[in-house]
């Protein structure tokens, strides 16, 4: 099960991939840091974009588990780390998120452009 699973996810992955290589514009990233009910903290990534067929696309890049504290610092890092993987780093125009003390200079230190909810 695990194996078709991952044969699965890297089929969606090489498609976005594609996809996010081929858009119009930029890229926006929109995050949010929430914690499952047995208190266990995530990272939630989502991308927004054109294709090169004018469709707005909407994909979850990543959900990750926050092993360290949400610092400033490491929240950028994952954030980095996850465009990076992606391969759309120099694509990412802002990204989006609360107004959290911690995230709110998380887009200029991987020189985006921050937005806050």
């Amino acid at each position: 099960m695990t194996g078709r699973l991952q044969v699965m996810a890297e089929g969606v992955k090489s498609k976005l991939k594609d996809e996010t290589r081929d858009t119009l514009a930029q890229i926006a990233l929109a995050t949010d840091i929430w914690t499952s009910m047995s208190n266990d903290a995530y990272l939630s990534v989502t991308a927004s974009y054109i294709t090169g067929d004018w469709q707005l696309q909407m994909s979850v890049l990543t959900t990750v588990s926050m092993e360290e504290r949400h610092t400033a610092d490491y929240i950028a890092q994952c954030l980095k780390t996850t465009t990076d993987e992606w391969g759309i780093s120099d694509k990412v125009s802002a990204v989006l998120h609360d107004g959290a003390a911690n995230i709110t200079d998380t887009g200029r230190q991987n020189s985006w452009v921050d937005i806050n909810s």
